[in-house]
């Protein structure tokens, strides 16, 4: 038999497949051939669930932690210790002492919504807020624009020039490299800005290289340009924006020179593209790299407000394309209300994890459950984190293998695979599709979905979590979109686009309280920054280089890297090769304050950084030792590239 699905990754593209199954078992995956957003094509992370799937280091049975080893139980026992925490700290501490993280490790709807649904009906716990990820950007986008709306990706043939701005697809979302291609092919000017050599830099036109941190500075300087040249229409500005002209006044009493200064970059580069955007339509792609400095928020919003000072909003062919947050829009989160249950609610920045644990003495942590995440890896300053996470009296974590978040864990819970559970699947950042994902096998154990899991403790502990069949939740769930024609079985049967337009804000009416784009926002005046602006006074590093950890082409965060054999490679420069006097091969120490690793050299270009990919577990040496715990200025996003290092020769 052969079942149509999606993949679950956290990913730009969410591609869907073909899973073939002979016996109860899952023979192969192929991409679906006759999918409009996949077109046959699938990345390699996406082919690894069928891996993950048999792989023999997958977690089958609960283990507890005695003494310091864990030790095999069944899941019902696994269900009675879950339950009887959850019961003793609700009821010594509040429910607030109960702490639930997670991330996208799984991006389908019930692995989701069911757990945020439990601790409602629970009566509200501590939850984090910010993000590892994209949260200054996404704020960035509320303020101005009132959301996250992308355009189509066939849109792209509409473009005279497409700017990957802080932008890798070759690595991140392969379909939109393909539709850059094939806009390149059309006769499309395709622009990288982007610190680092990386592969979309290698296949487009021209590579901008800014320093690092910079964007804020070359969206102004593009903009200055625009007013120098008399490219502004000001009629346009005062009819759909809120706050335009004071703005400009602002842009305008800023020093060219402190502009090229930070940024590195000549005059003729301004004007270069400055001429970009002067002959729209031009598509501006907006990567989550770029927004993990100190003034990532701002530097999206002044991305934004040059996308629509050059009018770039609205029409085909361009865009400010940072995420596509459709779903929320359409689709009941909550069918059962159970927010009513909520009457307590606490909430914790992720980059100050640690710090909150300490600091909660008179309303303490007590139980922390972790699921669809791996923060023990991915956390910035993660030895800070490792200690405040032991630190919790009773610590669980659900997962198919034994990562370093589960190794700390004092009840570890095997979940299921994607291809052993029904749900549905969406994508925030670009694919505008809705998927069912039918069961294709079953888990060893009904208890490793976690619905099931979550139903079973709800009958233990009396709350009123809903006692039906998952399908009947998603038929809840999608209860909105029926007057759309849009229904269980049509997801089962056909293609389901939820995007209504490929070009959002045609007719320039935001979802902003003014209904115009917000120059100046009293949501971005919450965190200090009615109007964008330029963040001139930059700390000075006490360690020479600065490290990035971008996204790897074959791995999603920590998720396939369980058979990585070794120790991370460090990209320098030949530059910085030169200065410490290293070669290909070498073994360095990386390190900082925070600590330090052990890493193999790769000598390569003249990017003025030091990057090692994200991904990397505890065994290997995790990067993410070393890197800054600061937040950015909106959004709560984690700082990962205010981190610097030295590098030295292994003695």
């Amino acid at each position: 038999m052969e079942f149509k699905r999606a993949c679950t990754l956290d990913c730009f593209d969410l591609c869907t497949y073909v899973a073939k199954v002979d016996e109860n078992r899952v023979v192969s995956i192929k991409p679906d051939i006759n999918h409009p957003y996949t077109k046959g094509f699938m990345c390699s992370k996406g082919m690894k669930h069928l891996d993950r799937l048999y792989d023999k280091n997958r977690l089958k049975t609960p283990l507890l932690k005695v003494d310091g080893k864990f030790k095999e139980i069944s899941f019902e026992e696994a269900v009675n210790i879950f339950s009887d925490k959850i019961t003793k700290y609700t009821s010594q501490y509040g429910s607030t002492s109960i702490l639930r993280y997670s991330e996208s490790g799984d991006s389908s709807v019930m692995k989701s919504i069911a757990w945020e649904h439990f601790f409602n009906y629970l009566g509200g716990i501590t939850t984090s807020k910010g993000g590892t990820c994209w949260a200054a950007g996404m704020e960035a986008q509320k303020c101005d624009f009132g959301g996250a709306l992308g355009h189509s990706l066939e849109d792209l043939l509409n473009s005279n020039a497409v700017i990957l701005w802080g932008r890798n697809p070759a690595n991140t979302s392969v379909h939109l490299m393909k539709a850059v291609l094939d806009a390149q092919k059309n006769g499309a000017t395709i622009i990288t800005i982007d610190p680092i050599s990386t592969e979309t830099a290698k296949k487009s036109d021209y590579h901008i290289k800014p320093k690092p941190g910079s964007d804020d500075a070359l969206a102004i300087g593009i903009i200055k340009k625009l007013i120098l040249k008399d490219k502004l229409d000001y009629q346009y500005i005062d009819k759909y924006s809120h706050k335009g002209t004071e703005f400009i006044d602002y842009i305008k009493s800023i020093d060219m020179k402190i502009i090229y200064d930070r940024t590195g970059l000549s005059e003729e580069t301004f004007d270069f593209l400055a001429g970009i955007y002067i002959n729209s339509p031009c598509a501006t792609y907006i990567g989550y790299g770029m927004q993990k400095y100190n003034n990532g928020g701002n530097s999206v919003r002044l991305i934004d407000a040059l996308c629509f000072l050059s009018k770039n909003i609205g029409v085909e062919g361009a865009g400010a394309n940072y995420a596509n947050r459709i779903y929320p829009l359409l689709l009941d989160l909550d069918p059962f209300k159970s927010e009513k249950y909520k009457k307590n609610e606490r909430e914790f920045f992720v980059n100050e994890f640690a710090d909150f644990i300490k600091s909660q003495v008179e309303e303490p942590v007590k139980m922390a459950i972790i699921s669809t995440a791996n923060p023990m890896s991915q956390f910035a300053d993660v030895l800070k984190s490792h200690q405040a996470f032991m630190s919790i009296d009773f610590t669980v974590t659900f997962d198919m293998f034994m990562t370093d978040t589960a190794n700390l864990s004092d009840l570890v819970i095997p979940c299921s695979n994607t291809l052993e559970t029904e749900d549905l699947i969406y994508s925030s950042m670009n694919s505008p599709y809705l998927n069912y994902n039918p069961k294709v096998v079953e888990p060893d154990n009904i208890l490793m979905d976690e619905f099931e899991f979550i139903k079973a403790v709800s009958k233990l502990i009396g709350i009123d979590f809903p006692d039906i069949p998952k399908e009947d939740y998603i038929k809840a769930v999608i209860e909105p979109v029926k007057s759309q024609g849009i229904t269980l079985e049509s997801l089962k049967n056909d293609y389901v686009n939820l995007q209504a337009s490929s070009v959002p804000y045609k007719d320039l009416i935001f979802q902003t309280p003014s209904t115009k784009y917000e120059f100046y926002s009293e949501r971005a005046r919450a965190w200090g920054y009615p109007m964008a602006i330029l963040q001139i006074d930059m700390k000075l590093p006490k360690y020479p280089y600065r490290l990035l950890t971008p996204h790897r082409k074959d791995s999603l965060f920590s998720q396939h890297l369980f058979d990585y054999e070794g120790i991370p490679l460090v990209y320098i420069s030949e530059k910085i090769a030169k200065e410490k006097d290293l070669d290909n091969e070498d073994i360095v120490i990386v390190k900082n304050d925070k600590g330090s690793i052990e890493a193999k050299v790769r000598v390569q270009g003249e990017d003025e950084v030091v990057y090692i990919y994200t991904g990397y577990h505890q065994k290997h040496g995790n990067p993410n030792i070393l890197t800054s715990s600061e937040s950015s200025d909106i959004g709560g996003q984690v700082s990962y590239h205010e981190t610097f290092v030295d590098i030295e020769m292994k003695k």
